[in-house]
C-alpha cells in the first residue's frame, strides 16, 4: 500500500510526466517508495519519494535509477543498467543529477533548464524551479519522464541535508538493499570531456541560477547569491547595469 503522505525524510518526489513513467511507479520493486501526492485539483497521484529514506552505502548518493541493481527500477531496452543518479555535492549540499548511461540518454527540461552539453561533465543541479523535468532512455514516445516535486525551497533543502549528516540512513526500508553509484562501472560517460580530434578547446559559458534575494546593490549593479548549474557550487554574481536595455553579467 502507498504511504498516505510523503515520507518525512524525502527531499523531493518523482511525479510521472508521461505514460512510461506511470509504469515505473507501478513496478513492484519500487512499491516501498510510493506515496500519495495531492494535486491542485483535489485529486491525488502516486509518486516516488526520493531522499534520505533510500540512501544506502554511499554517503553522497540519494538514489540510482536503472534497469537492474539500482534503487529505482526503470524497465526498458533503452534504459542503462545504471541510467542516472541523484547525488549530494559534499561542499554545497545541493542535489545534482548525474547521467550514468553509456548512451548518454538522460536529459533535463522544464523550468530554467540547463541541458547536458558536450564538453561538460554529465551532471547538473536540480532544485525547486530549476531543471524540473528529467527524462531517460531515448526520445519521443520511448522517453521516461518525471517531474520533480520539491517539498521545500533550495535554501531549506540545503539545511535539511545538513541536519541529516551523521544520522542513520533509511536503507533498511529498501527490501532489496539498494545498490548505489559506487558500484557503477569505473569508466563513466561523465568522464568524456572532448573528442581527440576536436581542434582547440571550446570555451563554455558559465550557467547559474539565482538563489534567494539580492545580497546587495550599488551604483553599477546588483549582487546575487547564485549556484553554478554544472558544479553545484555557490558563488556571488554581480549583474551590471547598462543603458539602453543592455546588460552584462560578471
Amino acid at each position: 500500500m502507498p504511504r498516505p503522505e510523503r515520507h518525512p525524510l524525502a527531499l523531493f518526489s518523482l511525479k510521472p510526466h508521461n505514460p512510461r513513467a506511470y509504469g515505473v511507479v507501478a513496478h513492484p520493486s519500487n512499491s516501498y517508495l510510493v506515496s500519495i501526492l495531492p494535486d491542485a485539483d483535489a485529486n491525488s497521484v502516486l509518486v516516488l519519494d526520493v531522499g534520505f529514506n533510500i540512501r544506502s552505502q554511499s554517503r553522497n548518493t540519494l538514489a540510482t535509477l536503472g534497469r537492474n541493481g539500482t534503487d529505482i527500477i526503470v524497465d526498458g531496452s533503452s534504459i542503462g543498467r545504471v541510467q542516472c543518479s541523484f547525488e549530494i555535492d559534499l561542499d554545497s549540499r545541493v542535489v545534482m543529477l548525474y547521467d550514468r548511461s553509456n548512451a548518454q540518454t538522460t536529459q533535463v527540461s522544464g523550468d530554467n533548464a540547463t541541458p547536458f552539453e558536450h564538453g561538460r561533465l554529465r551532471r547538473v543541479v536540480v532544485q525547486d524551479g530549476f531543471n524540473t523535468i528529467i527524462g531517460m532512455g531515448g526520445g519521443g514516445c520511448d522517453l521516461v519522464q518525471f517531474e520533480l516535486i520539491w517539498h521545500q525551497g533550495p535554501i531549506d533543502t540545503v539545511e535539511k541535508v545538513k541536519s541529516q549528516e551523521g544520522m542513520p540512513c533509511g536503507a533498511e526500508e529498501n527490501p532489496r538493499f539498494a545498490r548505489t553509484v559506487d558500484e557503477a562501472p569505473t569508466v563513466l560517460p561523465s568522464q568524456r570531456v572532448t573528442r581527440i580530434h576536436t581542434p582547440g578547446e571550446r570555451k563554455l559559458r558559465m550557467r547559474y541560477e539565482k538563489v534567494g534575494p539580492p545580497l546587495g546593490s550599488g551604483q553599477f549593479g546588483i549582487v546575487y547569491k547564485c549556484i553554478d548549474a554544472d558544479s553545484g557550487k555557490f558563488m556571488a554574481v554581480k549583474i551590471l547595469k547598462r543603458p539602453s536595455g543592455k546588460s552584462q553579467e560578471d
